[in-house]
């Protein structure tokens, strides 16, 4: 539904585009690529971050066992 408002809005950049004879399979594999690359940066990002505290935690669980 996201990337179907966005590519509404930027009709303006499809008509540039095909202007310019990129053909409608060429934009289609430039709008993947590109919901593609966010959707990655998000996972990447999000997975990234959940580490940092689930590390910290592991870390003050381990120094909690006695020895």
């Amino acid at each position: 539904m996201i990337s179907t408002r966005a590519v509404v809005e930027r009709r303006q950049q499809i008509g540039m585009l095909r202007a310019l004879g990129f053909q409608r399979e060429m934009i289609s594999w430039i709008f993947l690529i590109e919901s593609s690359f966010v959707a990655l940066l998000g996972i990447g990002l999000g997975a990234g971050l959940a580490l940092i505290p689930a590390s910290q935690m592991i870390t003050d669980m381990a120094a909690d066992i006695p020895a």
